[in-house]
């Protein structure tokens, strides 16, 4: 399946990327954009894979349904009894790409849907950004993180590579804009930088060149 031209590709790093469900490229109209990590739990990319395929919090999101409530249940569950084979062998990071630093990594073909927004994700890809980009007015409070221009600047090259692999897409979003309840996700910091980068990466104008 088709490459996001990234940096680093870790789709065989992580054996359940290869079980996540395949869908029709042609349906993808959208890339969704996201914040990961930033506290000190997850300050590192290797800490956000561990998240989602070692740890049974991140496990139960990536392979469970339903309401979160539900999912805690049964994290809780098998933090005492441990993760059952089969929820184990599908663990994978739900991202299409993420962006650390001023480098972009590959977690799972463009053909494969990734759990990372209910409701849109049989029709997304998702993208996301290592660190906490929240602002005062977001849900939780303020991060300690603004996102730096090289790597907005790479997230942007992400996104028109993306356009360019997939021309059915049409828009651009934070994650917050497909929530019925926000989570102050990719964050303000980021979010309001998506309108003019979307704008952009839509009109196929060149990416601009990171400093910072």
């Amino acid at each position: 399946m088709a490459s996001l031209r990234a940096d680093d590709d870790h789709r065989g790093r992580v054996k359940g990327a290869s079980r996540v469900r395949v869908r029709r490229v042609e349906r993808i109209d959208t890339i969704v954009v996201h914040r990961i990590g930033g506290t000190a739990r997850l300050a590192s990319l290797d800490d956000v894979v561990r998240f989602f395929t070692e740890d049974p919090e991140g496990i139960a999101t990536v392979t469970l349904t339903g309401t979160w409530e539900r999912r805690g249940r049964i994290a809780k569950a098998w933090r005492e009894h441990g993760v059952p084979r089969w929820a184990s062998d599908r663990a994978h990071v739900p991202y299409h790409a993420i962006v650390y630093g001023d480098r972009l990594g590959q977690f799972l073909d463009i053909g494969r849907r990734g759990a990372h927004a209910a409701g849109v994700n049989a029709t997304s890809l998702a993208y996301a950004v290592l660190g906490d980009f929240r602002d005062e007015g977001d849900p939780g409070g303020a991060g300690p993180h603004h996102p730096t221009g090289r790597a907005l600047a790479r997230l942007e090259r992400g996104l028109a590579d993306a356009v360019r692999a997939v021309p059915s897409i049409e828009r651009i979003v934070g994650h917050d804009e497909v929530r019925t309840v926000p989570k102050g996700c990719p964050g303000a910091r980021l979010l309001r930088e998506l309108p003019a980068m979307s704008a952009r990466v839509l009109s196929r104008a060149p990416a601009p060149v990171g400093t910072e």
